[in-house]
């Protein structure tokens, strides 16, 4: 069964067809933070969430939610920090440095461990024009990132906004989630 999870305003779909992660609820983040808020330690996306493509290729997604009323209120460095932690953090547990742990990352090692990367910001509420100034100051604050990791920056650092995010089915649309929390017992 198909089950939500509200951030940002918007239903993230968490089936279990798809690996899902919330790095912030795992408890290598909090080990790593020492169980405080993220000042002075590292900052992570909302979520990973692995799947296949149309293509049948193993794709991780990064996915950062933002739901903002002012657009001058998104900080682009912030935003490009929590991808920067996050795949960060993925490599250490892919790449064995924190034996120790055996978080919900590990889930991904044996499928996803030579997984393609999308580094994704869904932003609920902003106009089409403005989606592309973002996706443009985010790749390029990302610029040694997708160098490193070799991505493209056109298909693999998006901006998309919830309607875009519904289209790829990341996203319920709310009369869906609405209907479906009624019918819950």
């Amino acid at each position: 069964m198909t089950e939500f999870d509200l951030e940002s305003e918007m239903h993230f779909i968490t089936e279990p067809q798809c690996e899902f992660c919330k790095p912030e609820t795992t408890e290598l983040y909090k080990s790593i933070n020492n169980g405080k808020p993220t000042k002075g330690g590292i900052r992570v996306v909302d979520y990973i969430r692995a799947q296949k493509t149309k293509n049948n290729r193993h794709v991780l997604r990064f996915i950062e939610a933002k739901d903002i009323s002012d657009p001058k209120y998104l900080s682009i460095d912030e935003v490009a920090e929590k991808f920067s932690h996050s795949l960060q953090l993925f490599a250490a547990v892919m790449l064995n440095k924190r034996p120790d742990d055996k978080s919900e990352f590990e889930k991904f090692r044996k499928t996803y461990a030579k997984a393609n990367f999308q580094m994704i910001l869904i932003i609920k509420t902003l106009q089409d024009y403005r989606l592309s100034n973002f996706e443009d100051a985010l790749r390029q604050k990302l610029k040694p990132l997708w160098k490193i990791w070799k991505l493209n920056p056109n298909q693999d650092i998006l901006v998309w906004d919830e309607e875009k995010a519904i289209e790829q089915k990341l996203v319920r649309p709310q009369n869906i989630c609405d209907n479906y929390n009624e019918s819950k017992p």
